[in-house]
């Protein structure tokens, strides 16, 4: 009997699923530092609850979010400003589900610091 697997990604759009891969990205930068702070921290271990599916389910979510509370007629994925801000409010879910062994390593390294600070904007 063959089996299928089925992950949320697999319902997402084009442009929903590349978001999911630059917040993929995002999240590998963070912990997979070249300061050799963060060698051997896997991501799990740095956001607590993180699993293969976190990031397309956080954008899915923020998605309808933003889709929602918008005044807007065009789609969502037509509007290269709420693509960033859709982005930036992901980086910021997941920034508030770092653990604290995360946060200490965090703490310990300034590629990391920027890259926060990166993702709020600043």
């Amino acid at each position: 009997m063959e089996k299928h697997y089925f992950t949320l990604r697999d319902s997402m759009t084009m442009t929903e699923t590349t978001v999911v891969r630059k917040l993929e990205n995002w999240v590998e930068s963070l912990t997979k530092s070249h300061s050799g702070i963060l060698d051997n921290f896997q991501t799990n271990e740095t956001f607590i609850g993180y699993h293969q599916d976190t990031t397309a389910s956080y954008v899915k979510t923020e998605w309808k979010r933003i889709q929602d509370k918008r005044n807007e007629t065009r789609p969502l994925d037509q509007v290269p400003a709420y693509l960033d801000h859709l982005l930036k409010e992901c980086k910021n879910r997941l920034l508030r589900t770092v653990s604290y062994d995360g946060l200490v390593r965090f703490s310990l390294s300034d590629e990391v610091k920027v890259k926060v600070s990166e993702s709020n904007g600043k």
